[in-house]
C-alpha cells in the first residue's frame, strides 16, 4: 500500500488540480477577510467560536437574524459555504477529480493490475485526501493571519491551544467527508455528477434541504441533522467540551468505517472500464 499512497502523493503534487483549487480558496479567503465587519477578529474570520443562542450572523456589515428553522438553515449553508467548511467544498472536488481521473484516462487498469487489494486502493485516496485536507486548511490560516493583519483586522486570540484543537479537529473531520467523496467517485465514476455532489455535501447543501423539511412539518430534526458528517463538523469550535469532541470524533469514524467498506464494495463488484 505505500507504493500506491507514494504514486498518489506524487501525482497530486505534480499535477495542476491542487494548485488550481488553492488559488481558488485564495480568492475566499480574501473576500471573506476584506469583507467582512471592521470589528471581525481571527476568532471570527476561522469560526472557531460557539455561536450566541439568537445571535444573527454579521457578514460584510450587516446583521442577519436567523430566528426561523429556514434562515437558520440559509445561514449554516452561507456560513458552510464561505468559512472553514468551504475547505471541504474544495477537498470534494480535489477526489472527485483526482479519482474519477483514474478511470477516465484508464489508470485504474493499471493500478487494479499492480495492486489487487481494492482496500489499499481505498486507504490510500483517504490518506492522500486528507494530505491535501491538511494543506487546504494551512494555506486557509496562513492566509487569513496575512491578509487580516495587512487590513487591520485584530489576529490575537484568547487560546492558541484552543485553535489548535480546533484546527486539528476539523482535519480529523475531512476524513470522513473524504470517504463519502471517495464512495461516489468510484460508484459514478463521472466527474460531472461528483463535482455537483461534491459542492452539495462539502457546503452542507443536503443538510441544509433537512432542516428546512423539518422546519416546515414541525420536527425538530436536530439528533438526525448533528449526525451527519456536516452536522459533526458543526460541532468544533476551539471551546468544544469533551462530549462534543468525542460525539464528533465517533460520528466521523462511523461515518469513514461506513463509506470505507461501501466502496470497497463497489470496487470489488464493479468491473474497471
Amino acid at each position: 500500500m505505500l507504493n500506491l499512497l507514494k504514486m498518489d502523493l506524487r501525482r497530486l503534487f505534480r499535477g495542476k488540480l491542487l494548485y488550481i483549487l488553492i488559488g481558488v480558496l485564495t480568492s475566499i479567503v480574501l473576500s471573506i477577510v476584506i469583507l467582512s465587519d471592521s470589528s471581525a477578529n481571527l476568532t471570527s474570520l476561522l469560526g472557531t467560536a460557539a455561536p450566541v443562542e439568537g445571535a444573527g450572523m454579521r457578514f460584510m456589515g450587516a446583521g442577519v437574524s436567523s430566528g426561523d428553522p429556514a434562515a437558520g438553515a440559509g445561514m449554516d449553508f452561507m456560513g458552510a459555504g464561505m468559512g472553514v467548511g468551504a475547505i471541504y467544498g474544495l477537498l470534494g472536488l480535489v477526489a472527485m477529480l483526482f479519482i474519477c481521473n483514474d478511470y477516465s484516462t484508464g489508470f485504474a487498469k493499471n493500478i487494479f493490475s499492480i495492486h489487487t487489494n481494492k482496500r489499499h486502493y481505498f486507504a490510500s485516496k483517504l490518506l492522500t485526501m486528507m494530505v491535501a485536507s491538511g494543506i487546504l486548511l494551512a494555506v486557509y490560516v496562513a492566509e487569513t493571519v496575512i491578509v487580516g493583519a495587512l487590513i487591520g483586522r485584530s489576529m490575537a486570540v484568547d487560546s492558541v491551544f484552543g485553535i489548535v484543537l480546533f484546527l486539528l479537529q476539523k482535519w480529523l473531520i475531512s476524513g470522513a467527508f473524504a470517504a463519502i467523496y471517495i464512495f461516489i467517485s468510484v460508484l459514478t465514476r463521472n466527474k460531472a455528477i461528483g463535482s455537483v455532489a461534491a459542492f452539495l455535501i462539502g457546503t452542507g447543501g443536503l443538510v441544509m434541504g433537512l432542516q428546512l423539511f423539518f422546519g416546515v412539518v414541525g420536527i425538530d430534526g436536530s439528533i438526525i441533522t448533528e449526525s451527519t458528517i456536516h452536522g459533526a463538523s458543526g460541532l468544533i469550535y476551539a471551546d468544544s467540551d469533551f462530549p462534543s469532541m468525542l460525539r464528533m470524533l465517533l460520528t466521523g469514524a462511523a461515518w469513514t468505517a461506513l463509506y470505507g467498506w461501501l466502496s470497497v464494495k463497489v470496487l470489488q463488484k464493479k468491473d474497471v472500464v
